[in-house]
């Protein structure tokens, strides 16, 4: 699969102009991973963005994603 820079942002105005609104991204729980833990650490995290304890570069994602996902993920931050 071969994707340019543009390709997340032209798909993106395109959806647009179809009417989107917004893009709402999920967190799903996991073999062994719950809700409740799932949001313990986003608040963990967002209390020490806070507090000023995460200065520098954002921290990065890991994830278990499709090579192509990440492709298109990847794509749109050039």
């Amino acid at each position: 699969m071969k994707i340019n820079s543009n390709s997340f942002e032209t798909w993106f105005e395109d959806q647009l102009g179809l009417g989107l609104v917004d893009i709402k991204f999920a967190v799903t729980p996991g073999k062994g991973v719950t809700s409740t833990a799932i949001k313990n650490e986003l608040l963990a995290a967002e209390a020490m963005i806070g507090a000023g304890y995460v200065m520098g570069l954002a921290p990065r994602a890991t994830s278990v994603l499709p090579k192509e996902v990440m492709d298109v993920i990847n794509a749109a931050h050039i």
